[in-house]
C-alpha cells in the first residue's frame, strides 16, 4: 500500500466512512494496569533443547513473568519472546554452535503467529486475533506485523529496551542528576 492509499484509508476511519474498516470502542478494552499485567504474563522464555534436530522448550519457571536478572547465566542462550518482541540473548561464554542454532530456531519462532503464556492478552492483537487473517497488516496477519522487532542481543552489551523489561532493572536507572538536590 503506498502512502497516499494509507493516508487515504486513515482520513476514511477518522470521518466514520461505513466502507472503511470499523475503529473498535476502547471502553472494552480492560484498563491499562490490567493489561498490562496480563501481557506481562504472556511472556515466554524458552532454551534449546539438545535433541536431534535442537528444538526449543519453554522455561516454565520463567515464562508469564518479568525477566530477574538473575536467571541469566553467562554460558547460556535464551530467547525471550514478548510477543511485539522477540530477542536471542547471548551469554558472553556460550558456546558458538548454541548461538547458531538458537538464533535458527528463533527466526522459525518469530515467523509464526505468537502464542502467549496461558489466556492472557496479545499484545499484537488486543482486541482479540480476527477470524479472516489472510491480509498483510498491523491488526490482521498470519505470523508477526512487520512492526514486530527481531533482535540478537549479548551479555553486557542489550538494548536500553530490553534491559527495562527486566524486574530488577527500573530501580537501577533512576536519573540522579536530574533530581532536585534536596533529594540526593
Amino acid at each position: 500500500m503506498d502512502f497516499n492509499a494509507a493516508l487515504d484509508k486513515f482520513a476514511n476511519i477518522l470521518s466514520g466512512d461505513p466502507g472503511s474498516n470499523p475503529v473498535k470502542d476502547a471502553q472494552k478494552m480492560a484498563k491499562d494496569e490490567e493489561y498490562e499485567k496480563g501481557v506481562v504474563k504472556g511472556n515466554m522464555v524458552y532454551k534449546i533443547h539438545w535433541t536431534d534436530p535442537p528444538t526449543l522448550m519453554p522455561v516454565e519457571t520463567m515464562c508469564g513473568r518479568i525477566p530477574q536478572v538473575s536467571i541469566f547465566d553467562t554460558k547460556e542462550v535464551f530467547i525471550f519472546d514478548f510477543g511485539s518482541e522477540l530477542y536471542v540473548w547471548n551469554g558472553q561464554q556460550s558456546l558458538s554452535g548454541q548461538r547458531k542454532s538458537a538464533f535458527a530456531l528463533a527466526k522459525q519462532l518469530y515467523e509464526e503467529p505468537f502464542k502467549p503464556y496461558g489466556k492472557n492478552y496479545d499484545p499484537i492483537f488486543p482486541y482479540g486475533k480476527p477470524e479472516n487473517c489472510t491480509e498483510v497488516d498491523n491488526k490482521v496477519s498470519s505470523g508477526r506485523p512487520p512492526w514486530t522487532l527481531f533482535a540478537r542481543l549479548h551479555e553486557k552489551a542489550e538494548t536500553i529496551l530490553f534491559r527495562e523489561k527486566r524486574l530488577e532493572s527500573a530501580s537501577l536507572t533512576v536519573c540522579t542528576w536530574c533530581m532536585p538536590a534536596w533529594n540526593r
